[in-house]
Formats: structure tokens, C-alpha cells, sequence
């Protein structure tokens, strides 16, 4: 059985996918079991949403601010004594338990969608890796990690003359630099400063009123004039084993698995290799003499050397110490590193600053003022988006239900988002000069910038292709993936439907797999693969385009909802907080829970199936919008069922999912003998033996597939919300009898028919 510590508690939240079914069953019970980790959960959520929050010293050190210990612990590499002081730190700190949350779910959504390295950082980082194994392995302190810098560079070795040979050629290394908001602000150094200050005084004072007089005597020790004395040479640093790290440099473990890790050797980074060596002369003559060998502190020559000297004139490559004779000489043969292409040659360097630079901006949010459009921050919340926004690469949008947003994208085209829509907003594939938008689902239209032709780059669904548009085209698309009854939403979604309205001409939409050309008004389809489904022409738009007339009662939850959502603040966390609270309206309640469902909270809307003072009108939205919520992705569907067992128990929830998933007409039956013992006789035997036991959200949807399945005279229909027990259980009973006489009249069945 799975142990429930803080990391697998991590690991069950973030929903990692190394854990398995049983496991996540084993942990969701041991949550449940105990008070002190229903608790925790709350306070991680609670602390990774949490604002002004501070945040550990990036460059700070020991058990809680050290980012390595954080990254041993969740990497499951720090020793097993540590482990526990380090919880306790994290369980006691609400920054720290932040901290550790965080970085959790971003180590897990980098897993999920790996970062995208260009073949020439690529290319730098594993010579760098090459180099360090070329020059063999060499531990540090003791360290079973694995050196990255480049460790301590030798000091300069004094020759009996007094001139210094320098060791070697040390590439500087760049200081480490901290952002600006991470800075520690001036309130933070105050006691510092002040401490410092103070010392100062104090020190000044007691050299003025301790210091005896002056004394002239004769100093012993000192070495006689003209005569330097020659150290011991140091030891290279590559072989010192027990050299510490050197200030600003960092041991990076790598993510390999635990034995590897305890067992993984530290090599050090070789310093930069020579260009060229001179040729080899005898152990005699390979020490340099003091007029050979350069001052250190002279001053460059006005006129530098070409990059290729002559081979008969070879450039002096890095000093080295002298050697005494007998002594093995030091290794100097390793390759030269490649230098960039583009650095060396500058021609391909000038064309690379003609380069046009890639887009920094994707566009602007223009509202209206009145539309409610998120974005996703770096930290996975939500948060609304304010009148002129700018989008950066990577931004994700969502436009919640019932609203619709407008943004200007960089090259001018106008973009509308309907209804519920999420997008992504990045630089293109293939020109990073074009705005790409990516539809997750939704409905959008493009409008051309009135004033030239324009392209973005569209990925629907997985299928990127590239849309032109004239100044005057307007490009209208819908993506959804629809309900389908009976398809098992936990294991899958359904495949996405794709389709295209160029109400004008102007239009042209590229894909791998074809070309769509709208030089009149049409609409089209899309295959889940990309290629072209079919191709009409269309006199009319969807209905969606323009806005249409909302219900009274829409509108003014709409605007309510809108001037109670908060600009600073998660929304998700917020919206969660008006569906429950019964002082709203309950239209403006029931549209706070559908919002918090589009962002992934489903706690409160499910809620809602058991609610008291509900309809049949009502129900039926709520469980529209979690099917169509369910279907769009898996992982909501399973936060939908964990809901539910928690609010019902694991029996009463599964009931409940398959109610919301639906019947197929297979499960449904095509023939009289299957209908008898089919998904009909089963709502019938809920509605009729149940009634007293089973949950409202049963008894509800029972009754809702049932009207979605038979066809039934209104006086006959079924009304959990109002009638009795009795009343039901009776109104179910006849409904069977009829069932088993094959007197029940099911929904596309042919009335003509014998």
C-alpha cells in the first residue's frame, strides 16, 4: 500500500501519471481518513493561490531556502535523514509549502508538455557535456553530484626570477544575476546596513582609544630585498579532493534514478581548450624561459592577431606551469571547439541581424468592457484580463460562458471569441513573424484589417495549417467535441468535429492535407485528420456570428456576474465562492458555477444536482453543460466523478456517471426482447425500488434520460421534484408494465411502423 507522505500527496493532486488507478484510490481513501491531511490539502491550495505571499531567497542556503533541497527532495534524492526535518519546515512554513506546491506542478507540466530546446542551445549544451567527459572524472568535496562550472582555476606560479607564469587561460564567468523583482528590497537590508554602520563606528572608536604609541623596532622574517621566494606549486583543481565549491557555483543533480544518484561521479568542466599548440620540443627545452613568457599585465598590442596565422608562425596556446624534469607534462591536446557558424563568418552574420525578430507581442485584448476574458498565469490560476492588454507568446485564454471578447491581433486582424472558448496565443511554427492562435474548442471568427492581406497561422484541434485572409474576409469556426450518449468519456474524448462559414470571399485555408479557397461565400468541414470533408456553398452564417438576443434573466446574470468578479484575483477560486453563496440570485449562482467549471472547478455545479427549490428546465442545463464539459476533456471528466464520490460514496457515483453519460441505442436496444432488459427497464427499476434511499441527483437524472428516451404524455411524465415517493414509485411501476407489453413509444422510432 501506498504511503501517504507530502510528495505523493503532490504527486495525487497534480495528478501525475505514474501513479496508478489502485494508488490513487489507496491515497484519495487515506485523505478522506484523516482530518490532518483533508486539512493540508486545503492549506496547499489555499498557499499556491495566495498573492502577496514571499517567496524563498533564490540564492539562499540551508534546509529551507536552498533550491537543490527542494529539488533533491522532490527528485526523491536527499538522504533519508533529512527528509523529515525538511516536511517539518515545509509543514510549519506556509512559504515553503508553496514553494515545494509549485514547483511540484511545474516539474509536472513540463513532463506533460516538455520544453522546446532550438538545435543550435541544444548543440551548445551537450559540447559543454562533451568537454567535461573529455577531460576525465574528478570528484569535489567529496560530492557524488555532478560539477557543471568550472571549479577554482589555479592561481599563478611564481619562477625564481619573481615574474609570475600565469596557470592557465580562465575563461571569466558571469556573475549570477538575480531579477529585479526577487531582489531583497531596501526594508529587508536595513538591519544590515544599520549593523554594519554601527560596527564601523565602534571599530573606528577603538583603534583611536585602544592603539598603543607608535613603536619603530626591527621586523624579523622579512625576506631580503631583490630575492622572491618560490611556493610550492598547487595541485590542479581537477585532482584536489578536498576543495569545496567555489563561491557562485552550483552542483546539479541529475534526474537519474535513486541508485544512480548515489552512485553518480562529479568531473569538473575543463577550462577552454587551445586554438593550436606549438610543436613538440624535448623536456629540456619545453620549459619556458622568463623572457618567453608573456606579462600578465602588459598591455594588449594595437594591431590583433589574424584568427588563422601562418602555420610557420603557430598562435602560443595557454600557458602551463612549468614541469619538472622527470614529471609526466600536462595534457594540452584536447580539440579545439567549434565556433559558431554565424560568429565566424560575417556575412552570415550580418544576414543574421537582417533577420526579421520574431513576434514579442501577439496582440491586445480590446474588450468590451463588459466581456469577462481570462488568461492563465505562470502559476496555473486565473486571472481577468484588463482593457488593452497586451498577449505575449505562450498566453492562455479562455472566454468564459455567455460573454464574448474581442482582441487585435499584431498584424492587424480582428479576432472574436464566442461563447465558451479557450485558445492559445503564440508565434508561428514556420514564421515566427505570424501570430498563431490555437483552439483548444469554442467558437471564433477572423476579420481581415481592412486595409491589405493578412495571414495567421490556425492550429484546430492538432491540424496547423495557415489562413490568408483579404482586407474585408471574414473567417467564422466552430470546434467542439459533442456529446455522444453512451461514450465513455473517462477513458477518452470524442473525436473533434471541425467546421468553417466564409461568409464573403477572400478566404484561403491551408492545411498538409489541402487547400480550401472561398472566392464566394461557403462552409466546410474538416476531418479529424485534416483533409477536407465537404465543401458547400453557404448563403447563411451559423446564427452565432452576430450577437443574438439573450433571455432577460441571462442578461442580467451576465452583468451582475461580471461586476462581481474581481481583476486581480484567481477567478477560479472566486467564482467558486458566488455559486455558493445563496445571497445572489440563483441565476447569477448557476452561471458562477458554469464559469468555474470552464476553468477546471467542478465541486460546486455538481453540487447543484441535489439542490433544493431546482427544475427540470434547470437540471437539464447543469447536466448539459458537464456533459459537454466531460466531453471536451478526460481529466474533467474524472474531477466530475471524484466529486461526485466524494459527495454520494463510489456505488451512488457511479450511478451517476452513467446517467450523465447517457445511452447509446445499442444499450438502449434496437429490438422489443432488448428493450425489456435495456437501459430503460434499468432508470424504471431506480425510479421504482430507489426512491426513498437514492439521492436527489439519481431520482433527477433518471427521470431527465427517461423523457430523453421514451415518449410520454404529459400526464404521465415523471416529477421527482415535486411529487411523493409513492406517487413516483407508482408512475415508474405502470411505466415498466407498458414496457414489457411493448406499449412504450421510444424516441426515432418510426410511428408508422407495425
Amino acid at each position: 500500500m501506498i504511503r501517504l507522505t507530502l510528495r505523493t500527496l503532490l504527486a495525487y493532486l497534480d495528478e501525475v501519471s505514474d501513479l496508478t488507478v489502485t494508488q490513487r484510490e489507496e491515497l484519495r481513501q487515506q485523505i478522506e481518513a484523516s482530518d490532518f491531511a483533508r486539512e493540508l490539502v486545503q492549506r496547499l491550495r489555499d498557499a499556491s493561490h495566495r498573492v502577496r505571499l514571499p517567496a524563498p531567497s533564490v540564492l539562499g542556503t540551508g534546509a529551507a531556502d536552498d533550491p537543490n533541497t527542494v529539488a533533491e527532495y522532490l527528485e526523491n534524492a536527499l538522504p533519508p535523514e533529512s527528509v523529515a526535518e525538511f516536511e517539518r519546515i515545509c509543514l510549519e512554513s506556509d512559504t515553503m509549502l508553496a514553494e515545494v506546491s509549485a514547483c511540484h506542478h511545474v516539474l509536472k507540466q513540463m513532463l506533460d508538455d516538455p520544453a522546446k530546446v532550438s538545435p543550435a542551445d541544444r548543440e551548445r549544451i551537450e559540447d559543454r557535456v562533451r568537454r567535461a567527459i573529455a577531460a576525465g572524472p574528478a570528484t569535489a568535496a567529496g560530492d557524488g553530484r555532478l560539477r557543471i562550472e568550472p571549479a577554482h582555476p589555479e592561481t599563478a606560479t611564481a619562477v625564481a626570477n619573481g615574474t609570475l607564469a600565469p596557470a592557465g587561460v580562465v575563461r571569466e564567468q558571469p556573475p549570477a544575476e538575480v531579477p529585479d523583482y526577487l531582489r531583497p528590497s531596501w526594508g529587508d537590508r536595513l538591519p544590515l546596513i544599520v549593523g554594519a554602520v554601527a560596527a564601523t563606528v565602534l571599530g573606528g572608536l577603538a583603534v583611536v582609544f585602544l592603539t598603543p604609541a607608535p613603536e619603530i623596532a626591527k621586523q624579523e622574517g622579512l625576506s631580503q630585498p631583490g630575492i622572491v621566494d618560490v611556493p610550492t606549486p598547487p595541485q590542479p583543481a581537477g585532482n584536489d579532493d578536498s576543495s569545496d565549491p567555489g563561491e557562485g557555483e552550483a552542483n546539479l543533480s541529475g534526474t537519474q534514478e535513486q541508485t544512480d544518484i548515489d552512485n553518480a561521479t562529479a568531473i569538473t568542466a575543463p577550462e577552454p581548450a587551445p586554438k593550436e599548440q606549438p610543436p613538440q620540443v624535448d623536456e629540456a627545452e619545453d620549459t619556458p624561459s622568463a623572457s618567453d613568457v608573456p606579462d600578465p599585465i602588459s598591455q594588449p598590442e594595437t594591431n590583433p592577431q589574424p584568427e588563422n596565422p601562418p602555420q610557420s608562425e603557430p598562435t602560443p596556446g595557454p600557458i602551463v606551469p612549468p614541469v619538472e624534469l622527470g614529471q609526466p607534462k600536462p595534457v594540452t591536446d584536447i580539440a579545439p571547439v567549434e565556433r559558431d557558424p554565424v560568429e565566424r563568418d560575417p556575412v552570415a552574420r550580418a544576414e543574421s541581424s537582417n533577420k526579421p525578430e520574431p513576434l514579442k507581442k501577439i496582440g491586445d485584448f480590446l474588450g468590451p468592457e463588459t466581456s469577462v476574458a481570462v488568461v492563465r498565469d505562470k502559476n496555473g490560476s486565473w486571472l481577468r484580463l484588463t482593457a488593452d492588454a497586451a498577449l505575449v507568446p505562450g498566453s492562455v485564454v479562455e472566454c468564459l460562458p455567455s460573454y464574448r471578447a474581442r482582441f487585435k491581433l499584431a498584424n492587424g486582424v480582428m479576432l472574436k471569441l464566442i461563447d465558451d472558448t479557450r485558445v492559445a496565443f503564440d508565434q508561428g511554427r514556420e514564421d515566427a513573424r505570424l501570430p498563431r492562435v490555437g483552439v483548444e474548442y469554442g467558437r471564433l471568427v477572423f476579420d481581415g484589417n481592412g486595409e491589405k492581406s493578412a495571414v495567421v497561422e490556425l492550429d484546430v484541434a492538432g491540424i496547423i495549417g495557415r489562413v490568408e485572409l483579404a482586407p474585408n474576409a471574414r473567417l467564422a469556426v466552430e470546434v467542439l467535441r459533442p456529446y455522444t450518449p453512451g461514450f465513455d468519456v473517462l477513458a477518452a474524448s470524442p473525436t473533434a468535429s471541425i467546421s468553417a462559414w466564409a461568409p464573403q470571399s477572400g478566404v484561403v485555408w491551408t492545411t498538409p492535407l489541402t487547400t480550401v479557397r472561398a472566392d464566394r461565400p461557403r462552409s466546410w468541414k474538416f476531418t479529424a485528420s485534416g483533409d477536407l470533408d465537404q465543401l458547400t456553398d453557404a448563403s447563411t452564417d451559423p446564427g452565432w456570428i452576430e450577437p443574438v438576443g439573450q433571455s432577460i434573466s441571462v442578461e442580467r446574470a451576465s452583468r451582475d456576474l461580471e461586476s462581481l468578479m474581481p481583476q486581480q484575483r484567481p477567478l477560479r477560486v472566486e467564482l467558486a465562492r458566488i455559486a455558493i453563496n445563496e445571497d445572489y440570485l440563483p441565476e447569477v449562482r448557476r452561471l458562477g458555477a458554469v464559469a468555474a467549471l470552464s476553468l477546471g472547478q467542478v465541486d460546486e455545479i455538481v453540487a447543484m444536482l441535489d439542490e433544493d427549490n431546482s427544475n427540470e428546465v434547470v437540471i437539464g442545463e447543469i447536466v448539459t453543460h458537464l456533459r459537454d464539459a466531460a466531453s471536451r476533456s478526460p481529466e474533467l471528466a474524472s474531477a466530475i466523478r471524484r466529486a461526485l464520490v466524494d459527495k454520494h460514496g463510489e456505488r451512488r457515483a457511479d450511478d451517476v456517471v452513467s446517467l450523465l453519460r447517457g445511452y447509446s441505442p445499442q444499450q438502449v436496444g434496437l429490438t422489443q426482447d432488448e428493450r425489456e432488459v435495456g437501459a430503460v427497464d434499468q432508470l424504471l427499476t431506480w425510479l421504482e425500488d430507489d426512491t426513498s434511499t437514492a439521492p436527489a441527483a439519481v431520482l433527477r437524472l433518471a427521470a431527465l434520460n427517461l423523457h430523453e428516451l421514451i415518449e410520454i404524455d404529459q400526464s404521465d411524465r415523471l416529477d421527482p421534484y415535486r411529487e411523493t415517493s409513492k406517487k413516483l414509485r407508482t408512475r415508474a411501476k405502470n411505466l415498466k408494465n407498458r414496457l414489457g407489453k411493448g406499449r412504450l413509444n421510444f424516441v426515432g422510432d418510426d410511428p408508422d411502423a407495425p
